[in-house]
């Protein structure tokens, strides 16, 4: 579990605040695939969250247990805003930190960590199911 917090949390501070890859399929600082979306995917990690009501769909990557989604064309405040919608499904807050520049928190629910990173035109959702 520790392994699995560990790696969403660097990828998504590695992948969602960096500039992004300029192809899809293109491997992740983690070794696995990205593949671009145009849409919220409907799988077995995304229902569990709220989708994004501001920004674009960017990218996901999966693998070892964690769904990682990244959207694009969102200011801070709306990944804030975000965060904020979290809670109020339900997460609660076990971990966080906000910098100027970025913020990372991580969530948990009821078997559900989300690992949430965001900086000015990136917001990455890293989710893990633990139950």
């Amino acid at each position: 579990m520790k392994k699995q917090l560990s790696l969403a949390l660097a990828l998504l501070l590695l992948g969602g605040c960096a500039a992004p890859a300029s192809s899809a399929g293109a491997s992740s600082a983690a070794g696995m695939e990205r593949e671009e979306i145009d849409r919220w995917p409907d799988n077995a990690y995304t229902e569990r969250l709220p989708e994004p009501e501001e920004g674009t769909p960017d990218y996901v990557i999966e693998g070892d247990g964690t769904y990682a989604v990244f959207w694009k064309d969102i200011t801070r405040e709306q990944g804030e805003a975000y965060l904020e919608a979290l809670e109020e499904d339900g997460f609660y807050q076990a971990a966080g930190e906000s910098g100027d520049e970025s913020a990372g928190f991580l969530l948990q629910k009821e078997g559900t960590s989300v690992a949430v990173s965001f900086c000015e035109g990136v917001l990455g959702l890293s989710i893990s199911i633990t139950e």
